[in-house]
């Protein structure tokens, strides 16, 4: 939950049927973000929720007839349960079972659900430290469930201590300056400089927390540092939490798998380009009396010539041209003059 102008609020909300009967109080546990577990039937049910005397109803989507549930533990233990469920109508069927991490697949299996649920487990300590997807998915490529889960880096393995210290005692506008950078042998040191006076101050991460954290999800992560600090139960949950409520899919499953087609929008930029789209033109009252051969002619979106042109203070200036494919698409590369 997330109100204007206003931090992160904890509330306790009610989830009700549809004759207003609540089944389940559910909590917020960090930051207003927070889950519950029911159980689906037939009736849509609503979530309620009362904040400072303001009462707020949403309406939980439709459950479907058929599907398969999968739950993650994540908070002791080096093991990571996987529990996987189905409905009666896919009882029996047999699903893939994959575990992705920045695009490259860590393990794969297969399973037949049952009457009962079927169990995986994974070794914390065998996986690589930041976001990990797993998916569950039937031969004709349709993913049945989905979740993602964080496992944090470990100080010495995934996390190097490197130490830097001015070489010099002023340091001034505009003036060189000459650090000194201790790390352990064959450490490979990248440097970046910010401006702390422009820096927000809710912002306080570092390399460890976009590379292993924040490039994963969706939106802003408040503290991010937290989540990679400890590794106990508490860190945990909350993590669990976080890829719960915003988390997405830096990579595609479809299209890694070759069930959804792969557009490349972006070749390698050796210069500028404009990426555009061409629309057809909209006849109204005046294309009743164009003739067809006319109307079809302004129609048409492909084969057009486009020129660009980009101007700069300087008076400097890069021109490219270009052809509109079948559905109107262009890209002008712009080369300088």
């Amino acid at each position: 939950m997330t109100r204007e102008n206003e931090a992160n609020p904890d509330v306790t909300a009610s989830l009700i049927n549809q004759q207003g009967d609540t089944l389940y109080l559910v909590h917020t546990e960090r930051e207003g973000r927070g889950r519950f577990t029911c159980i689906p039937s037939d009736e849509r049910l609503s979530l309620r929720l009362i904040h400072e005397g303001e009462s707020y109803s949403y309406v939980l989507p439709e459950a479907e007839d058929t599907g398969c549930v999968m739950t993650v533990g994540l908070t002791a233990g080096n093991q990571i349960p996987v529990e996987i469920a189905s409905s009666a109508s896919l009882r029996h069927a047999l699903f893939g079972l994959s575990l992705m991490h920045n695009g490259r697949i860590l393990a794969f299996d297969t399973i037949r659900t049952d009457t009962i649920p079927t169990f995986r487990q994974f070794d914390r300590q065998s996986l690589p430290a930041g976001v990990h997807q797993l998916t569950l998915f039937d031969a004709d490529g349709r993913i049945w469930a989905e979740r993602l889960f964080f496992v944090a880096p470990k100080e010495g393995r995934d996390l190097v201590q490197a130490d830097a210290t001015f070489a010099d005692s002023l340091i001034a506008p505009y003036r060189k300056m000459r650090l000194q950078i201790q790390a352990p042998p064959k450490t490979a040191v990248s440097l970046s400089v910010m401006d702390a006076d422009a820096t927000p101050t809710s912002y306080h991460g570092n390399a460890a927390t976009w590379f292993l954290l924040s490039s994963e999800l969706k939106g802003f992560v408040r503290n991010a540092e937290y989540y990679i600090e400890a590794d106990d139960i508490a860190h945990r949950k909350a993590a669990d939490l976080l890829m719960l409520v915003q988390g997405w899919r830096r990579y595609d499953w479809k299209i890694m798998s070759g069930n959804a087609p792969f557009f490349k929008k972006q070749p390698i930029e050796d210069s500028l380009y404009i990426y555009g789209r061409v629309m057809p033109r909209q006849l109204y009252a005046d294309g009743l009396f164009t003739p067809k051969k006319r109307r079809e002619e302004l129609s048409r979106v492909d084969n057009i010539k486009l020129s660009a042109t980009l101007f700069n203070r300087e008076g400097f200036s890069m021109k490219g041209q270009t052809l509109t494919d079948d559905n109107g698409y262009r890209v002008n590369k712009q080369v300088q003059y």
